[in-house]
């Protein structure tokens, strides 16, 4: 007969699984448990442990499948485990992961499935000064540096957006997401609303492959088809600082691009989680235009991240560039920041 365990071990045993769980443990189930080991009522209590540890059993089920289904369609998954080669913690409530059949639908198009966080180690949010806090001294480690060659960086110059919200402030949520990790096909050389174009089209006939589109991205589609003369003109008009506000209020914008400190963290968690003598840079020479806008008003484009370090510039929206484009994301989350 297995040698019984102590009231104490047990109490340790469930207080570590439940802060495993955190809030998902519904405070009854928490204040049952408690209540067994204070009684010492062994056999309740072992059922509650079992319940739990099948729970984590199950989420971890849930996780190897949808690894398997993005890699078969080539891309890569960034789960809990990702968090750790880049000094962060996992958090205590990881939130679902999206639909079997989203994960399929992201995977067949070779997406990558990404588990962003929201905070460092220390619980601080992480902004894009706090990435660059923690990230560029472990890429810099991640060097087999030659004589006279310069560090590799995280960041290239951080000069105009030093005092931006963007860079001091604008932090992640935490949720999972998909991420293209390559430009749209098309959408360089082109402006921002003519982007936006190419994300709508890919959406309608690529993503959803001509059928009925969801509610909320039936409703993106007629909202951008409603404005999308009048940004134009806007455009045209040199009115660039009102086509940037109306371009970022887009319901497809908010939906299918990356804010600014997002691409840099996909960057950092490509580069920290892939071979150490086989290194990956995401978007190495070229930008992706995003969500973000500086104080100004101009739309911000992130990308470029060569050793020197990633890049982060400022534009109206009507302007193009041979090496900038869209990079599609599609974030999934049903915890509260």
């Amino acid at each position: 007969m297995p040698k019984a365990i102590t009231s104490i071990e047990r109490q340790e045993g469930v207080q570590s699984i439940t802060a495993r769980f955190g809030t998902q443990v519904p405070p009854d189930v928490q204040s049952q448990c408690e209540l067994f080991v204070r009684e010492e009522n062994y056999e309740q209590q072992l059922q509650i442990l079992q319940a739990l540890h099948d729970l984590l059993q199950n989420e971890s089920s849930s996780l190897t499948q949808a690894k398997e289904i993005i890699e078969r369609g080539g891309g890569k998954f960034y789960g809990p485990e990702s968090l750790l080669a880049m000094r962060l913690k996992v958090p205590n409530v990881i939130p679902p992961l999206p639909p079997t059949e989203e994960i399929k639908r992201y995977a067949k198009q070779g997406f990558s499935l990404r588990l962003m966080p929201d905070k460092a180690a220390d619980n601080s949010p992480l902004t894009m000064a706090k990435m660059n806090e923690v990230f560029d001294p472990l890429i810099k480690q991640c060097q087999n540096k030659q004589p006279g060659e310069e560090d590799w960086k995280l960041l290239y110059k951080i000069d105009w957006y030093a005092t931006e919200d963007l860079y001091t402030k604008d932090a992640p949520v935490l949720c999972w997401a998909f991420t293209s990790d390559k430009l749209l096909d098309g959408s360089t050389g082109i402006n921002y609303l003519e982007q936006t174009d190419c994300i709508a089209t890919y959406v309608r006939e690529t993503l959803y492959d001509g059928k009925p589109l969801p509610q909320e991205l039936q409703k993106a589609a007629m909202q951008f088809a409603s404005k999308r003369v009048d940004i134009d003109a806007k455009i045209k008009a040199n009115k660039w600082k009102e086509a940037a506000d109306e371009l970022k209020a887009l319901d497809i914008t908010q939906l299918f691009r990356p804010e600014a400190h997002e691409v840099l963290f996909y960057f950092a968690q490509t580069f920290l989680n892939s071979p150490p003598n086989k290194r990956e840079r995401l978007l190495e020479a070229l930008y992706a235009w995003t969500k973000t806008q500086s104080s100004s008003g101009s739309l911000v484009s992130a990308g470029h991240c060569d050793p020197g370090g990633a890049r982060v510039r400022s534009d109206p929206p009507g302007l193009s560039h041979d090496n900038r484009g869209a990079l599609v994301v599609r974030k999934f989350r049903t915890l509260q920041p």
